[in-house]
């Protein structure tokens, strides 16, 4: 499967989250593969959602809060294994809906956008609250 993927999102296989506001999931492109303490997600053939879409997801602070007080944590030290992150809610796109269509779109933009041109905090702020408007929550 990971050779037909070449891009993915690799995470450490446990993280001290405690003492910081942030996990590390961070999207490698070309034939880089895993070999120790590090779990990769690739993509599922059936998703539609870009890659980069479901790692804005992943490393936004909602998911961060949930991660922080609904997975899988130990003395302040987060496990990614495949059973803790399948619980992760990602927020999958209804394709009939176009306003999730357009925050989808948005979303994609500005990931590209920080790639493409380094993370600044005005960025940053504008991916948050798109991603709490696709979750419905208040920005």
């Amino acid at each position: 499967m990971l050779e037909k993927n070449n891009e993915k999102i690799f995470v450490p296989c446990k993280e001290r989250i405690n003492k910081k506001g942030f996990v590390r999931f961070s999207r490698v492109s070309g034939n880089y593969y895993a070999t120790q303490d590090v779990t990769t997600i690739a993509k599922k053939p059936v998703w539609k959602e870009d890659l980069k879409y479901i790692l804005a997801i992943l490393n936004s602070n909602l998911i961060f809060y949930w991660i922080k007080h609904m997975g899988l944590a130990r003395g302040g030290v987060v496990e990614f294994s495949e059973r803790p992150l399948a619980k992760i809610p990602i927020k999958l796109i209804d394709w009939d809906n176009q306003e999730e269509i357009k925050i989808y779109n948005e979303i994609l933009s500005l990931v590209n956008s920080i790639i493409d041109s380094g993370q600044d905090d005005e960025k940053t702020s504008q991916l948050e609250n798109l991603i709490k408007k696709l979750y419905g929550i208040s920005a």
